[in-house]
């Protein structure tokens, strides 16, 4: 403990060091921040891009939000559902067609999180309905819940599509 004085006294002049130099600091961090983005080679986007869009079925603003507007991340997201879905649906398709229910809650449950997190309109209360349901839903019913629900992500890929060839 010998040193303790010392220590207290560097500490001291340190935080009075930062207070006195906090505002010439900030303006110079700021300053650079606004070169950096000026100069950088993709534009940073600060405004909200659910409007650019023109979506009906997808409601991108938590992707928007999760992404903090970030460009690649967005893309990124957007290609794991180009990537990710189609064979989920076949799937869906086939273990519908094989009447096996177990399966058919299995992928929509697989699928939930990830359509949810795209904001696809109308699909809650199918997917709730085929995972609570599925074991005494007559058969007739689970093919028009499937169907209503491979329908909206049919509609939600070809947005993702559009999404991607006209915006990145």
């Amino acid at each position: 403990m010998k040193y303790s004085g010392k220590f207290r006294a560097l500490k001291s002049w340190g935080q009075n060091y930062v207070e006195d130099h906090l505002s010439v600091l900030a303006q110079t961090f700021s300053s650079d921040l606004l070169k950096t983005l000026e100069t950088s080679p993709k534009k940073v986007r600060l405004k909200p891009m659910k409007n650019e869009w023109n979506t009906i079925i997808i409601d991108p603003t938590q992707l928007i939000k999760i992404a903090r507007e970030d460009q690649k991340v967005l893309l990124k997201y957007l290609r794991q559902f180009q990537e990710l879905i189609p064979p989920r649906t076949t799937s869906l398709q086939e273990s519908l067609q094989a009447e096996d229910r177990i399966k058919v809650r299995q992928h929509v449950h697989k699928m939930s999180p990830q359509l949810q997190f795209f904001g696809l309109q109308g699909i809650k209360e199918p997917i709730n309905r085929l995972e609570a349901e599925h074991k005494e839903m007559p058969l007739q019913e689970m093919t028009h819940l499937v169907n209503e629900l491979i329908q909206k992500i049919d509609q939600a890929m070809e947005e993702v599509n559009a999404i991607i060839n006209h915006h990145f």
